[in-house]
């Protein structure tokens, strides 16, 4: 098909389904849709509607963190055999607590629950996850850069597709018929992942001001870090082009950071939708009786959410009490 045709016929597909009397509904539902729920349809061009479905659910992503530093340390021919084993485990740990595996890449994975049940189920499938790549993954694969980061986030996520129905005898169309995930818990979810069990620091712009001494014939300076608030108010009004400093030992000043604050947030991330909604499902989790979920460091945060974020690094019992390899299996 010549460019130019292609152009036009995506342009009258646009016009199609931004048309004011294009309809679109979105049906609530408790339950992760199908792939094949067939309530869930591509944009249909010819009679103006396509519809999708609601869920208000808790969803959890799983990003590998140093995916490249794995691949290259392993090679072509043994990183794909590493990877699909590490993702056997995780994903039958993403199934174990009723969560429905949604997406699958290649560093990571996204879950999504029932609505019912919903808190406890993602933070238990959590901790689960966690417990795996801390103990049964690390046990098989010693001296690996297997380090993963969990975030969760509860909110409405709508099912869809999102390409027009087929043309027939087209096959099909190769993928069309897959759903696709929309909504802010998804970014959230992914956004915490990436940023957990990872180095953080944080700083404020400001001032480095110097000050110039001379005491009994020796020269001094002294230096302190102000913020610009303080630095601007001890400067004095004046029509010149010099600055006019309170302190009449000042000499000079240099842009700076100040007040820099550095931590490592927990392996599992969560926000405080998720908190209050596990607090009020189920009060009664160990997890709230014996306060897993810590406050992060300020200056852990992500894009799109300035709530508090929680953390915790909580392993099954279960998973630290795995039997030692057997020698022809650490040998492998």
């Amino acid at each position: 098909m010549a460019l130019s045709h292609i152009l036009a016929l995506l342009d009258r597909q646009v016009s199609a389904i931004l048309a004011e009397g294009f309809q679109l509904r979105c049906f609530d539902t408790a339950y992760v849709p199908l792939i094949n729920d067939p309530d869930i349809t591509h944009a249909q061009l010819d009679e103006g509607r396509k519809y999708a479905k609601t869920l208000q659910t808790c969803v959890l992503h799983l990003t590998l963190h140093d995916i490249d530093t794995l691949e290259e340390q392993l090679g072509p021919d043994r990183y794909p055999q590493v990877h699909g084993a590490v993702m056997q485990v995780l994903t039958a740990g993403a199934r174990q607590h009723g969560g429905h595996l949604r997406t699958l890449s290649d560093d990571g994975l996204s879950v999504l629950f029932d609505r019912s049940g919903c808190f406890q189920k993602a933070t238990d499938t959590a901790i689960l996850l966690h417990s795996l790549c801390r103990c049964l993954l690390a046990r098989h694969l010693p001296g690996l850069p297997l380090v993963a980061g969990i975030g969760i986030d509860h909110g409405a996520v709508v099912a869809s597709r999102c390409h027009p129905r087929p043309a027939s005898g087209d096959g099909g169309g190769e993928g069309l018929h897959s759903l696709i995930w929309l909504g802010s818990p998804m970014r959230r979810a992914a956004r915490l992942a990436a940023a957990a069990q990872r180095s953080h620091s944080q700083s404020q712009a400001g001032v480095r001001e110097g000050s110039h001494h001379v005491t009994t014939g020796t020269t001094q300076w002294k230096w302190r870090e102000r913020s610009y608030e303080d630095f601007l108010d001890d400067l004095e009004s004046t029509s010149s082009c010099y600055l006019k400093h309170r302190n009449s030992h000042f000499q000079r000043f240099e842009r700076t950071l100040i007040n820099t604050t550095a931590a490592e947030s927990s392996p599992i991330l969560l926000t405080q939708a998720v908190l209050d909604g596990l607090q009020e499902t189920a009060p009664d989790h160990p997890g709230l009786r014996d306060g897993w979920w810590k406050p992060q460091p300020d200056c852990v945060q992500i894009e799109g959410y300035d709530g508090t974020i929680l953390g915790g690094d909580m392993v099954y019992a279960a998973a630290r009490q795995l039997p030692p390899l057997s020698p022809e299996a650490a040998a492998s």
